[in-house]
């Protein structure tokens, strides 16, 4: 099901951008490829655990007002510790965590003045957890799945920051919110992202 939500979503995007494009100039540039440092700050564990990463983005007629942007990262692992209960007993164990999320949808542009822009941008994609957690004593459950036992969600993405270019070299900083849903409930979480920008 979520597969075939983002499939839908993906071509209802390029439907939607084709027209937008059409309407404005003729963009000094095709392509946009960026890198980028993030920090994913996840905050289902107490206390919320920051988790550094790396990424990159690519997007489609970057000097128009509505972009097309697909981008993938990757958090380096993290430990920490949780109880696990199995109902009369509890143990505190060491979990090790590692997330990779793929994202797609639209970036708006608005330009403020000389080499400045303010942007906004809307995504859906996966969140996908890998972790490992050893010496787990049977019979014992955790409500923190799938952070502690691995798993793939869907992702929900909303921000916005600001893009100074040095004609096709450019600096990009970002921040929004990794909106996740696990069995029915939603989970918000903090991201930012800084890098820079090549456009081609």
């Amino acid at each position: 099901m979520i597969k075939r939500f983002a499939f839908s979503f993906f071509l209802l995007l390029c439907t939607f951008a084709v027209p937008s494009t059409a309407q404005t100039s003729q963009p000094q540039y095709q392509w946009e490829a960026g890198i980028f440092a993030e920090d994913f700050r996840f905050g289902r564990i107490s206390p919320t655990l920051d988790m550094p990463g790396a990424g990159v983005r690519i997007a489609v007629f970057p000097t128009s007002p509505v972009q097309l942007e697909v981008e993938s990262s990757y958090n380096f692992a993290e430990t920490f510790t949780t109880s696990w209960s199995n109902g009369f007993t509890t143990n505190l164990l060491t979990t090790h965590l590692r997330t990779w999320r793929g994202l797609a949808g639209m970036k708006f542009d608005k330009k403020l003045s000389g080499r400045t822009r303010v942007f906004a941008t809307a995504k859906v994609g996966f969140l996908d957890f890998n972790s490992s957690t050893a010496n787990v004593p049977q019979g014992f459950t955790n409500p923190l799945t799938p952070a502690t036992v691995g798993g793939t969600d869907l992702l929900v993405y909303g921000g916005g920051g600001l893009e100074y270019a040095f004609g096709r070299i450019g600096l990009r900083l970002e921040g929004g919110d990794d909106l996740y849903f696990d069995h029915g409930h939603r989970y918000n979480n903090i991201r930012f992202t800084f890098g820079p920008t090549f456009r081609f």
